[in-house]
């Protein structure tokens, strides 16, 4: 007999809704994050991904539903509470400083060189330390703004579109790299529409539709899922 998985998840949200005046951008959605996996949260555009990742991170409250991390309620949490208990976010924008360097941008974040120079060379930021960050690709920004989250050391990251604006072998590598972070204890919920990017990496993904939920499962099941592909207008996923 197959041993029975008892291991608790990292994060649960429990009928979450989210209301702004009269239109509901989540409704009664429930979801798990388990210890040291990725989560792909799908949907097309205006479905509530960048909400729910709002409403997690103390962004937003949710109007209805509970939130739990690692055992204790943190939904109306503020967002620096909230990241606080181990919880990073990034943002559909790159969130650095322009004004200054890639180092001193993450100097910011901690001043422990081998970290700094760890971080640098996993996300292939090194030949740009000396390069003020606005002056960056798009692309590269974003990577620098997964580097920057990624060194306050979180428990659960919450990635929003990492991959926008890269180049395919970038992409890739990006994809390599979160991989190989899940595999040493990092926990991720993914928003991305770059499927070649989101699926391989996702131990499991979750649709939205118009703030509901529409699928839970692997990502082999939801692309055989006819929901899941009437959602997408019929399209392979």
């Amino acid at each position: 007999m197959a041993a029975t998985d008892t291991t608790e998840p990292l994060l649960k949200v429990r009928e979450v809704s989210r209301r702004f005046g009269g239109v509901f951008a989540l409704r009664g959605v429930s979801l798990d994050v388990p210890p040291a996996k990725v989560v792909g949260l799908l949907g097309a555009n205006g479905s509530g991904k960048t909400t729910m990742l709002n409403v997690i991170s103390g962004a937003h409250s949710p109007t209805t539903g509970e939130i739990e991390y690692r055992g204790k309620r943190i939904e109306g949490k503020a967002p620096d509470a909230v990241a606080s208990l181990g919880i990073a976010r990034t943002f559909q924008q790159a969130m650095t400083f322009p004004g200054i360097t890639v180092r001193e941008n993450l100097r910011v974040v901690t001043r422990d060189r081998e970290r700094i120079a760890d971080v640098s060379e996993r996300f292939g930021l090194t030949k740009y330390l000396d390069m003020l960050a606005g002056s960056l690709s798009h692309g590269t920004q974003r990577l620098l703004g997964v580097a920057l989250a990624l060194l306050t050391s979180p428990a659960l990251l919450l990635l929003d579109e990492p991959a926008a604006g890269l180049a395919r072998a970038d992409a890739d590598m990006l994809a390599e790299l979160l991989a190989a972070l899940r595999d040493d204890g990092l926990a991720m919920v993914v928003v991305d529409h770059d499927m070649a990017f989101i699926l391989p990496l996702s131990d499991q993904v979750v649709v939205l539709n118009a703030g509901e939920l529409l699928f839970t499962g692997t990502p082999q099941a939801m692309r055989e899922d006819k929901m899941v592909q009437q959602a997408y207008l019929g399209t392979t996923v």
